[in-house]
């Protein structure tokens, strides 16, 4: 996949789940200040399996996301600004666990936004480029 689907691909996925998320929480005024939104989108090779993730709230059993990622494909939530966010996920013989939103490094921006590919988890910087922030592990 290149560069450019991939850019295009997250722009009609964010867009899509940023109103999403709005929705959610029941007041978009609100939603739009208060809480920002975390994207998680699969670009990981053509052809293979999906990616299980699971998100979570730190001090919460219940998970926000926990779902199949085929690729291309992706899920968002809205975060609570001040909570941490963690998510783990296992593809073929692989797993990985980060956060996902952390209020420290992520408070004040609308979007989170992270691509899974099979080099790592990078986290979108200031729309210009992505950094990677974690890698997949074996056992």
């Amino acid at each position: 996949m290149t560069s450019l689907r991939v850019s295009l691909l997250l722009l009609v996925l964010l867009t899509a789940s940023y109103a999403s998320a709005r929705k959610l929480s029941g007041n978009t005024e609100e939603a739009m200040v208060d809480e920002p939104v975390v994207s998680v989108v699969s670009a990981l090779p053509n052809g293979t399996q999906a990616m299980q993730i699971r998100c979570k709230r730190d001090g919460s059993a219940a998970a926000v996301i926990d779902q199949a990622l085929s690729v291309g494909r992706g899920c968002s939530w809205a975060a609570t600004e001040k909570a941490l966010y963690r998510c783990e996920a296992v593809w073929t013989r692989m797993f990985a666990a980060w956060h996902a939103f952390q209020p420290r490094r992520d408070a004040g921006r609308g979007r989170v936004l992270w691509l899974v590919k099979e080099e790592g988890f990078f986290l979108g910087v200031n729309k210009t480029g992505w950094v990677r922030k974690a890698v997949w592990e074996t056992e």
